[in-house]
């Protein structure tokens, strides 16, 4: 450790967050070189495991044993990604300790787990009026077009059938179709 107190308040989700964004932006980057070194491989084709096979699938490896690599060592090399200093936020055992390997890969996996899941209940809300809470619920969104119905009938029924010469003149192009009617 650096000799800072680690006895400081925890941090608030705004600050963790905060320093998510950080990391994941750090995190891409670190994707964008390994996918460029790939490139070469594929002869500058998108590497996508049901086009490339083995080499599509050892490329998804890749790209979350970087992100494994990149958290776990920096948790465990004194408990702060980049994102985590920017932000002040130090992580730690509860008696204070850096984390272990262990602790590390334990933490990465829920993490993973969780941003799945996430993604996952997003790809429900895609769904035409279905998420997750509906079909635990048995119920589903509907639009309520009797509404929307109603205000159109009261909209068409104060439209005059011609609009006044004078009023249509400033228009433009509404004083040609009243000309013309």
């Amino acid at each position: 450790m650096d000799g800072q107190s680690t006895t400081g308040t925890p941090a608030g989700p705004f600050r963790r967050l905060a320093a998510m964004c950080y990391d994941l932006l750090l995190l891409v980057a670190l994707w964008f070189v390994a996918t460029f070194a790939m490139l070469p491989l594929t002869g500058g084709e998108a590497i996508l495991a049901s086009s490339q096979g083995l080499l599509g699938q050892i490329y998804h490896a890749l790209l979350l044993l970087l992100a494994l690599a990149y958290f776990g060592l920096c948790w465990t090399r004194g408990g702060q990604t980049l994102g985590m200093k920017a932000w002040r936020i130090r992580l730690e055992t509860m008696d204070g300790r850096p984390l272990r390997w262990g602790d590390a890969l334990i933490r990465f996996t829920i993490g993973a787990v969780c941003l799945w899941l996430a993604v996952l209940g997003l790809w429900c809300l895609r769904a035409p009026g279905w998420t997750w809470r509906d079909l635990a619920g048995a119920a589903r969104h509907r639009e309520d077009r009797a509404r929307e119905d109603a205000r159109h009938r009261l909209r068409q029924q104060h439209v005059p059938d011609r609009l006044p010469a004078r009023g249509a003149e400033r228009h433009g192009r509404l004083a040609h179709l009243a000309r013309h009617r």
